[in-house]
């Protein structure tokens, strides 16, 4: 019941839209040189993974304050719909980018729980303290992260604590689940 009632306040367009510019970055390989095969798939599974931002934005929030319906379990009822279309997203970006030529590695997949999760998670979290859009945090926090990947020294991103996809991605989990954990407690359970 709480998914019928979650599914008109998801923000269709925006999810939609990340869909559709990730599959539009994959299907630009074949009239690319050959350097954008490893580039624009990963870049095509953070658009996707930006997406699950949306499901932190709330419109009804205000409404449904009054009802007792947690904030958890607000979110968690969008997280469910919209983080299937955004997996079939990056499912469809592996398989263009196969068609493509390109060779996308076992890691889009470890990219896109980890970028996805931390996206709802600051989404989440800009959300809760001012009125913007969710999936802009994300794009931010994703495209701070790509600086920062392409800009730190190499031995850095060889640390043996984030060496690996597997590593990184828990790491990305649990930094999220922290997140998600504070800023969505519900006001009345919260210490003053």
């Amino acid at each position: 019941m709480l998914l019928a009632a979650g599914l008109p306040t998801v923000p269709w367009a925006t999810v939609l839209t990340t869909v559709g510019l990730a599959a539009g970055l994959s299907l630009l390989l074949p009239v690319l040189p050959a350097p954008a095969d490893g580039l624009l798939p990963p870049l095509a599974v953070v658009v996707v993974a930006c997406g699950c931002a949306a499901a932190a934005d709330d419109a009804t929030a205000a409404v449904t304050e009054a009802v007792p319906v947690t904030v958890r379990r607000r979110l968690l009822a969008r997280v469910l719909l919209v983080v299937p279309l955004s997996a079939l997203g990056a499912v469809g970006v592996a398989l263009g980018s196969a068609w493509a030529g390109a060779t996308p590695g076992a890691g889009l997949a470890g990219l896109w729980a980890g970028t996805g999760a931390l996206g709802l998670a600051s989404g989440a979290a800009v959300r809760r303290v001012a009125d913007l859009p969710a999936v802009a945090a994300a794009a931010v926090l994703a495209g701070g992260g790509l600086v920062v990947v392409t800009t730190v020294p190499p031995e850095v991103l060889e640390v043996a604590a984030w060496d690996s996809v597997s590593e990184r991605t828990a790491l990305a989990l649990v930094v999220a689940v922290a997140v998600l954990s504070r800023v969505t407690r519900d006001p009345a359970t919260r210490r003053t």
